[in-house]
């Protein structure tokens, strides 16, 4: 059996990294703020951008299956910014 050795980042940072985006940061100063890797910060980011901070705190660590029309949202968002 594999132990999985990935951190899981509680709902309190999430929140922070919320704050931190509503104020104008980017995902690399949250990062450093907040002492997560900031790829992990990038992704809440995008999921923030695209979904909302509803989602964003909803977030468990499992690896979600997402619709085709929640991919194309998803897309949507990022490419207009």
């Amino acid at each position: 059996m594999r132990v999985d050795l990935r951190v899981k980042h509680d709902i309190e940072a999430r929140k922070a990294a919320i704050g931190l985006f509503e104020r104008g940061h980017g995902f690399e100063s949250a990062a450093k703020a907040l002492s997560v890797p900031r790829n992990t910060v990038r992704q809440w980011l995008y999921v923030y951008r695209s979904f909302g901070s509803e989602v964003l705190l909803s977030m468990d660590g499992k690896q979600t299956r997402y619709t085709y029309e929640q991919k194309v949202a998803a897309a949507s968002a990022v490419v207009d910014g």
